[in-house]
């Protein structure tokens, strides 16, 4: 927007419109991710669609916000400033010529809309701003989903395992002293003692604490205490059923197998002995390129003007990839497997991430 506003005031008129557009849809993200989030505390956990539709949400929400968001916040950050520092009512009145209104009115009208969208735009980013709040919000995500996983596995641990209940029962018998206690036990198990029923109370009850249940001329007294608690599954009836899990977990297993092997071959063919250029990484195949281009896209997204060196964790092999910039007059081309590729003279250097995480570690030490 600052370009076409220095060089091209025809085209500020779209930018407008796209303030717009990239506002509904961080509106349209957040909301999804909170209602995910909303679903998954209040729904039932035992429902394999609906938990499995939330818990795929908040994932895909958790992995899209760094790669998409997280990796370019300082640079739209500094833009805002910028656009700041110019003025949000200077650039929308530059366009202004160019937006096809005739009425000084709709003018006015137009001019201060575009400033309050990009106010609008700029308050998402502020330091106590929705995308922060969003970013911090994301460890009770991860904590939101352990607590519904762990729900869910309670929940079909009470209604599914019916030999432990048994093996439980027949402990139970056969510690009672006589055939009398016995057969109460098993009557309380199996239903088969007598009803006695409580006074109802009124509708609008709030019991917070041990009160004893009216039975009449019983002789038994209960002590009840009712307190909110979260659904655990079904509380009564046949226990369900558990599912064989079996083939899952060896396709899952396997899956997991190719990924860390494909993880060693990217991670081989990508580390360098010290720093090169681009076209040391000439012959690659097509995802070990898409794998580095992403690092180095996000390494020269991050460059330490003190330094001048960027760095990047690669999406897809275990290395960490530092960029620096080269002789800016040169253009270096490399053959890929894919083709030729064209691009800027860069000094590049991978390592494993497992050497970067053992210096962490020894400098903490």
């Amino acid at each position: 927007m600052l370009d076409h506003f220095e060089h091209d005031h025809g085209l500020l008129p779209a930018n407008m419109d796209d303030v717009r557009t990239r506002i509904d849809e961080l509106q349209r993200v957040t909301a999804d991710f909170y209602a995910a989030l909303a679903q998954m505390v209040q729904s039932d956990v035992t429902n394999d669609d609906l938990f499995g539709d939330n818990r795929d949400r908040v994932i895909e929400a958790l992995r899209q916000f760094p790669r998409e968001y997280g990796r370019a916040l300082r640079r739209v950050e500094a833009a805002l400033a910028d656009l700041r520092a110019v003025g949000h009512r200077h650039i929308v009145e530059a366009a202004v010529p160019h937006a096809g209104l005739i009425d000084i009115r709709d003018q006015q009208h137009w001019v201060d809309e575009r400033v309050r969208r990009l106010s609008d735009l700029e308050a998402w980013f502020q330091p106590d701003g929705t995308v922060q709040r969003l970013i911090a919000s994301a460890t009770g995500a991860v904590y939101t989903l352990l607590v519904a996983i762990d729900r869910r596995y309670t929940a079909r641990r009470r209604g599914s395992d019916l030999g432990v209940d048994y093996r439980t029962l027949a402990y139970s018998l056969h510690s009672q002293a006589t055939d009398a206690d016995a057969r109460c036990v098993y009557a309380a198990a199996f239903g088969d003692w007598p009803a006695w029923h409580a006074v109802l109370g009124p509708n609008e009850e709030d019991v917070a604490h041990g009160t004893v249940a009216a039975a009449g001329v019983s002789r038994h007294l209960v002590e009840v205490t009712l307190r909110e608690h979260e659904r655990q599954g079904p509380t009564s009836g046949r226990p369900r059923k558990v599912p064989d899990t079996g083939s899952d977990r060896a396709a899952a297993l396997a899956e997991a197998r190719a990924e860390a092997e494909r993880r060693r071959r990217f991670t081989a063919l990508l580390l360098t002995k010290g720093e090169v250029g681009l076209e040391h990484f000439g012959g690659l195949d097509l995802d070990a390129a898409a794998i580095l281009l992403q690092a180095i896209e996000v390494a020269l997204g991050q460059l330490d003007p003190a330094t001048g060196w960027g760095q990047g964790q690669a999406d897809g092999a275990s290395v960490l990839v530092r960029v620096r910039a080269g002789d800016p007059d040169r253009t270096v081309s490399v053959a890929l497997a894919e083709g030729v590729l064209t691009g800027p003279d860069l000094r590049i250097q991978v390592t494993p991430t497992e050497n970067v995480t053992a210096q962490r570690a020894w400098s903490v030490a």
